[in-house]
């Protein structure tokens, strides 16, 4: 195949170019020869070279982020590319042509090329308007590869919606049947905690219970024996929710079974405070622990004779001793507690003795109280026994309200990170 005048007369290059300047143009032209397959231009070459399409079909194409190959346009006979080189010497190209049929094609070198361009402008213009229509050819693909993805994630957007505003409404679903099931669990775990104020033989006692959570791991409560000797205990199961609040139904019952013994006359006998830890600790580590060092509770347990009176203890990881008031002062019942029980396997609690006369107090809070946080430090036991004696100073009278109030200041915003327990008994 030789290249011919007609050849370069028909391309859209040499558009209005007469006979005779053909002619002239022709002898710079050389005919190359691609086979399918073959890339005629590769994307970030520095080749100066036009190429006219004589035979066959060639695609533009360009590589995405994934180094998927794009296909941006096909060329045909008469069409010509490779033009855009020769507008900057440091140009690269932006795309690459790859033969898509056996083609034949004729070629212009830079020399060539810019002699024709300088003789003859109708070429140059020919460029520019090619330039303009693949320009605008490339921004009307573009615009209507925009609408077209527009459509695609709007639709994936009400589908992803729906999808959405179901799963929602399962979760809303499921947290109102969780939230009803949590009111029915507090409400059992509150038939186990004793009332905000009621009184028992020799003594007036005041409770105020606050969970963290909807279900909390403190526990409270009493046992009575013959009208003279009372049981009281209260303690902190360890965490806090579901489970801690299920373990402190566990513990009432478990509690209530071992404080008492029958005498071999069937008589109803209070053990004594050290006894009753100690079976809870083997109970408690055979039937719940069963070696987990996470699973343990602290507790305070007493038995007041109000015939003496006195009062017997014993206790178990205590971290804030209860308070014992007086007429004259404010001291800690005791320095030093016991092991938590779950902590030591066959652990042997003591029991400690104290005579108490009507008008003492004692005031018992579970860690969350003296743990309190306001960022920076916990309220402590210091605190908790000064503001108690201000409270006695300015009004003679403990009020567990007033008391929680002060907490809730000093903690300011911080959430409160564990169960709040008080109980306060005057022996009267």
């Amino acid at each position: 195949m030789t290249t011919s005048i007609d050849i370069v007369r028909k391309n859209k290059l040499f558009k209005g170019l007469k006979q005779k300047e053909i002619e002239r143009i022709t002898p710079y032209f050389k005919l190359e020869l691609f086979k399918r397959g073959d890339v005629i231009i590769r994307k970030d070459d520095k080749e100066r070279k036009v190429f006219l399409i004589v035979k066959g079909n060639a695609q533009v194409q360009i590589a995405d982020m994934d180094g998927k190959t794009v296909p941006l346009k096909i060329l045909k006979p008469r069409d010509f590319f490779g033009e855009m080189s020769f507008f900057s010497k440091d140009a690269k190209r932006t795309a690459s042509v790859v033969a898509i049929s056996d083609m034949a094609v004729i070629t212009l070198e830079e020399e060539s090329f810019d002699k024709i361009t300088q003789e003859h402008p109708a070429v140059m213009k020919n460029i520019l308007v090619n330039a303009i229509n693949q320009l605008q050819d490339s921004n009307r693909r573009v615009l209507e590869k925009i609408e077209v993805e527009r459509e695609i994630l709007e639709q994936r957007i009400k589908e992803r919606t729906l999808k959405l505003h179901e799963k929602n409404r399962l979760l809303e679903e499921k947290n109102s049947i969780i939230h009803r099931q949590l009111m029915l669990a507090q409400s059992i775990q509150k038939k186990f905690l004793p009332p905000e104020r009621f009184n028992l033989p020799g003594l007036n006692l005041e409770t105020l219970y606050i969970p963290c959570e909807e279900l909390g791991g403190d526990i409270c409560g009493y046992v009575e024996y013959d009208g003279n000797v009372t049981a009281i205990y209260a303690g902190d199961v360890s965490g806090h929710g579901v489970s801690s609040a299920l373990v402190t139904i566990y513990l009432k019952q478990l509690i209530d079974n071992i404080a008492v013994t029958e005498t071999k006359y069937g008589h109803r006998q209070p053990r004594q405070p050290g006894e009753v830890l100690t079976k809870l600790n083997s109970s408690f580590m055979q039937d719940i622990n069963d070696g987990n060092p996470e699973l343990y509770f602290t507790i305070f347990y007493l038995l007041y004779d109000r015939r003496e009176p006195s009062i017997s203890y014993s206790s178990a990881g205590i971290h804030c001793p209860p308070l014992f008031i007086s007429k004259k002062d404010v001291s800690l019942l005791f320095d030093l507690s016991d092991h938590p029980i779950g902590f030591v396997e066959d652990n042997i609690y003591e029991t400690s003795r104290k005579t108490v006369n009507r008008g003492d107090s004692l005031l018992f809070v579970s860690d969350g109280v003296v743990e309190a946080y306001n960022g920076k430090e916990n309220f402590g036991t210091e605190r908790l026994m000064s503001y108690v004696e201000e409270m006695l100073k300015s009004s003679g009278r403990i009020r567990l309200a007033d008391i929680n109030l002060k907490v809730e200041e000093f903690s300011g915003s911080n959430r409160h990170k564990d169960d709040m327990c008080y109980l306060l008994m005057d022996f009267v």
